[in-house]
């Protein structure tokens, strides 16, 4: 199979390095042309992909835009390095982003704001387009996207040239 974008191949090998990032997640598969559900994604069955004894994997996943109010306050605990209880002012979904505005007990104000390529923008101050962006730790942005990777929501991936899931055609959404 290529994909336009970058016209990369996408061996069973490429899938099964990006899909296991997806392990615990329900998929779906073929063995001898028959149809298999997987409530969830084990090693094993990217060893039996890897092997040819399952064909078409494909991983159930969310768009990054179906995220909940919980996992946005948790995205921002984890960028903020804190387990302060933040309380939710403001959610905001408009199709091509969702926006979160939420503030702690001392007041301090965040925002989170995340669009439909899964990139996420942290801010602090009174009104998020004036707020200042700020600085995430590497390690915490890694965490950030562990944990909604985890929670099964479809991100763009490096080894497919940015595309998420779906559009690589590895995916389908719930």
């Amino acid at each position: 199979m290529n994909i336009n974008k970058n016209e990369m191949e996408i061996t069973r090998k490429l899938t099964a390095k990006v899909v296991a990032q997806y392990i615990g997640q329900p998929a779906s598969g073929q063995i001898s042309g028959k149809g298999l559900y997987m409530s969830f994604l084990t090693l094993g069955d990217l060893a039996l992909y890897e092997r040819n004894k399952i064909d078409n994997i494909c991983v159930v996943l969310r768009p990054i835009l179906s995220i909940t109010i919980e996992d946005s306050i948790e995205i921002l605990k984890i960028i903020d390095d804190s387990n302060i209880d933040y309380t939710l002012t403001e959610y905001v979904k408009d199709g091509f982003n969702v926006i979160c505005k939420v503030e702690s007990p001392n007041n301090k104000t965040m925002w989170l704001r995340v669009d439909d390529d899964g990139d996420i923008m942290i801010a602090r101050g009174s009104a998020f387009y004036r707020a200042d962006y700020i600085q995430v730790l590497p390690i915490h942005l890694f965490q950030a996207y562990e944990y909604l990777k985890a929670k099964g929501y479809d991100l763009p991936n490096h080894l497919l040239g940015m595309k998420t899931l779906k559009e690589a055609g590895l995916a389908k959404y719930k």
